[in-house]
């Protein structure tokens, strides 16, 4: 709640919030190393499923109106304006990446459901092809290079894994969290692709984990992270 109230209270004029803040609640302005970046905006949708959680649970109507706020801002700067989305990471620059098309997904699919607008749906659907086109939808072996003890790829399994951002090949399985998003978006709009893809992912994106402990690794539920496979060569941190 405090944080709710933080951002309900220190919202942009113009329904934005900024991409990173002090703890003392000032914007962060410090320019060292690239991925700071604090004053940008574009990482405005991050907050709208959050606030419109807190106005389901609260009835409060602060929380409805800055949820509405910023997902107009969201809508007009990155569906409208630049068709893409950015910065969905606090560790990278504010670059392209998959992260961002998801939040941008959760927060255009939060607007739809709160406000019934269909604009917000058109622009979930938007975002939501704009997150799946980083998954690997087909199936290779990655036979060689891994510098890490267990190649999970070497005999196929890279359906469902997904590409990070621009600028690199690094690859991981944070697309099983969309699923969910792509059936609800099947119950919006009874379109047959989203189920198939929400199964897709449901599914395909647990391939490189160790879930089951089958692979081997030294923790259950283990998996990838940054790995490279597009040159069918295993690359990157490991697991």
């Amino acid at each position: 709640m405090k944080v709710g109230n933080w951002m309900a209270e220190n919202q942009n004029d113009d329904g934005s919030y900024y991409r990173a803040y002090e703890t003392d609640g000032s914007v962060c302005t410090r320019t060292v190393g690239n991925t700071w970046q604090g004053t940008s905006k574009l990482n405005t949708p991050v907050a709208v499923r959050f606030l419109v959680r807190l106005y389901e649970y609260t009835g409060e109507q602060k929380y409805y109106d800055a949820a509405v706020r910023a997902a107009e801002f969201s809508y007009q700067n990155l569906y409208l304006d630049r068709e893409k989305y950015v910065g969905g990471t606090p560790d990278n620059p504010n670059t392209v990446d998959k992260e961002a098309a998801i939040y941008a997904l959760y927060c255009f699919d939060a607007a739809y459901e709160l406000t019934g607008e269909e604009k917000y749906l058109e622009a979930a659907e938007h975002a939501a092809i704009s997150a799946l086109s980083w998954v690997y939808c087909y199936d290779f072996a990655v036979p060689s290079g891994s510098d890490a003890d267990i190649n999970t790829f070497a005999d196929g399994g890279v359906s469902g894994f997904s590409l990070i951002a621009t600028g690199h090949s690094g690859a991981d399985n944070y697309s099983s969290v969309l699923y969910y998003e792509f059936y609800k978006l099947y119950l919006h709009t009874e379109d047959e692709f989203y189920l198939k893809a929400a199964y897709f992912l449901q599914q395909n994106t647990k391939l490189s984990s160790d879930y089951n402990g089958e692979v081997g690794y030294l923790f259950r539920a283990l998996c990838p992270e940054a790995t490279g496979v597009a040159d069918f060569s295993l690359g990157g941190s490991g697991a």
